[in-house]
Formats: C-alpha cells, sequence, structure tokens
C-alpha cells in the first residue's frame, strides 16, 4: 500500500495451477487443440485500475508462449460469482496449439498460469480488503492429437445393416444353401491406441 501510494504503482507476480477437466478419469499429459479456447474473466474491487499480463508457458503456438496483455478497472463493487462470472477480459483462441498437461514433469492434467499485475495509484487509497479476482475458464475443446492415459473405454455404436449385393439380381422365391459359410469383419480405428469390439447382436 506504501509502494502504490508513494510511487504510483505496484507490479507483483503470482500463479495458478488449474485442473483441465477430462471425462471417465482420463489422464492426459499432452496435446494439439482442434479447437477451444481460454477465456479469463477478471473482476476488482480496488478502487485502482491496472493491467495484467497472463502467460501460460506450458501451452505454445509456433513455437511461442501463449502470452495477452489485458487492462482491467473499479466494477463499481459488484461482487464477483463464479456460476455467472461476467465477460472475459482475454480470450485465448487454442486452434493449433500444442499444450503440456504435467506442470513440469510431476503431474497431468496440468495447466500453471502466470500473472504479472500492475496496478496503478488512483484517487483512493487501497486497503487490506481489496481483492482481484482471477478466473480462467475453457471452454468447447476439441482435440486434434491427446496423449496420456486413458483407461478403458466402452463405446457403443448405433445399430447399423449392411447390404449383401449378391441377392442385387434375384427374383422370384427360391431357397439355396451354404456351405460352410464365413463372415468375416475387418475393424479399423484412428484413435492410435488398441481397440477390442464385440458383437453383441447378429440378426
Amino acid at each position: 500500500i506504501n509502494t502504490l501510494t508513494n510511487i504510483g504503482s505496484i507490479t507483483f507476480r503470482v500463479s495458478q495451477l488449474i485442473d483441465v477437466s477430462l471425462p471417465n478419469n482420463m489422464r492426459a499429459d499432452s496435446s494439439t487443440f482442434k479447437s477451444g479456447s481460454l477465456n479469463l474473466v477478471i473482476n476488482s474491487d480496488f478502487l485502482q485500475n491496472g493491467n495484467i499480463t497472463v502467460s501460460i508457458p506450458s501451452i505454445t503456438k509456433n513455437g511461442m508462449v501463449l502470452s495477452q496483455s489485458s487492462p482491467f478497472s473499479y466494477n463499481n463493487g459488484n461482487p464477483f460469482n463464479v456460476a455467472n462470472p461476467g465477460n472475459p477480459a482475454a480470450t485465448f483462441d487454442l486452434t493449433g496449439c500444442k499444450a503440456d498437461f504435467t506442470n513440469g514433469g510431476s503431474s497431468f492434467n496440468k495447466l500453471k498460469i502466470n500473472y504479472t499485475v500492475t496496478i496503478n495509484s488512483g484517487a483512493a487509497a487501497p486497503t487490506t480488503a481489496n481483492r482481484l479476482f482471477l478466473a480462467p475458464l475453457m471452454n468447447d475443446l476439441k482435440f486434434q492429437n491427446l496423449f496420456g492415459y486413458f483407461g478403458q473405454q466402452q463405446l457403443a455404436p448405433d445399430i447399423d445393416t449392411v447390404a449383401l449385393s449378391v441377392f442385387e439380381n434375384v427374383y422370384g422365391l427360391g431357397a439355396f444353401t451354404i456351405v460352410n459359410p464365413e463372415i468375416k469383419f475387418i475393424l479399423n480405428n484412428s484413435f492410435g491406441l488398441p481397440v477390442r469390439a464385440n458383437l453383441t447382436k447378429f440378426d
């Protein structure tokens, strides 16, 4: 407070470790995003304006660390609402970005975000009760590739039918017998991991 009053501005740095939520206890260590965004909502009850620089060292695009600066201002005392936090002050387009979720090799499903905050002196002196709220929200994530441990996942494709072309030109009624019939199913997948399929119904 004294530094802000005497010098006119103060800069400090903080870090935040956020969870990247994935279904069914999947543990991701890296990925390339096909699309999606990370929105940062800033809410301040300081009577001063300022600027915040957001840097995400574990997300890169074209070899460059994802970083962005955004100004913030006093919000007239409106409380911060996690369920409805308001409009984002900064939006990161994650399309084509590469991400490392290991927090330096020590974990999984984690992203570290660094903040550099500058608060400028205003008409009123700040107090120890003033707060600056930062809410990073990841939205509409789609992955071009995703690496990690995914356990065993159950997939239930829709029921399908297969046309047998051998009967295309058959007219009228009749019967025939096939000796030692055999139907071969060839299954391919693009998941990048082994897949086993079971046929539960064949009519």
